[in-house]
């Protein structure tokens, strides 16, 4: 049997260009837009939003560098991009914590199974106390 050579990559520092981004490719940019549904201003918490691929474990999204939270107007939309550190044709899971400025409740918007390098996240609900 001929044994060939695995190279394994365990992050990626630079943000690849549109023109670079393959499936074959170790990482990729992902895209993820925010957009308020809801009739107030939410706030998105950064630090505790996780993205997963397959079964994997839960991992934050975004690390280093970034705010620790964005307040999002109501029909308003935000983008946040990230490197991912798999390729761009895995199967990603995402949770984006959000909470309601009137009420101060916590909830969670999801998108389940998206491939590629554009993802678009809907808050659309927000409870009064």
């Amino acid at each position: 049997m001929i044994r060939k050579p695995v190279i394994i990559v365990a992050s990626v520092v630079a943000l690849a260009t549109p023109a670079l981004t393959t499936a074959a490719q170790a990482g990729c940019p992902i895209n993820v837009e925010m957009k308020n549904r809801t009739h107030q201003e939410i706030q998105i918490s950064v630090i505790k939003s996780k993205v997963r691929v397959g079964n994997l474990a839960w991992r934050k999204i975004f690390r280093g560098g970034i705010q620790m939270s964005k307040n999002i107007s109501p029909d308003a939309t935000h983008n946040y991009v990230f490197n991912a550190s798999m390729g761009c044709n895995k199967k990603r899971s995402y949770r984006i914590l959000y909470r309601c400025q009137s009420s101060g409740q916590w909830h969670v918007a999801r998108k389940n199974n998206i491939r590629g390098g554009n993802v678009r996240i809907v808050a659309s609900k927000c409870f009064a106390s």
